[in-house]
């Protein structure tokens, strides 16, 4: 009776212990998953900054000049009435 009861008692031990160790590895696996895409993102995220950057910059110079051009035009047009 009491080898059944530690029996039993070493089953249950067991079966946490693998529940635990079930959770351990896959919490470890997304642990190396993370870090990898970390890794890999760091030199892409420079690239991507750029481009972002390149990307407002053109667009603020397009609207720049369309308004410089915009405003020439409105100005030549008054000229042209009153002159």
């Amino acid at each position: 009776m009491v080898t059944a009861k530690l029996n039993t008692e070493n089953s249950r031990a067991l079966k946490r212990e693998d529940s635990l160790n079930v959770w351990d590895k896959s919490l470890q696996s997304i642990v190396i998953l993370i870090h990898r895409l970390w890794w890999h993102t760091k030199g892409y995220g420079i690239i991507f900054g750029m481009m972002v950057l390149v990307l407002f910059t053109m667009t603020f110079l397009s609207l720049r000049s369309f308004g410089n051009m915009f405003i020439k035009f409105r100005f030549q047009e008054e000229v042209e009435k009153t002159g």
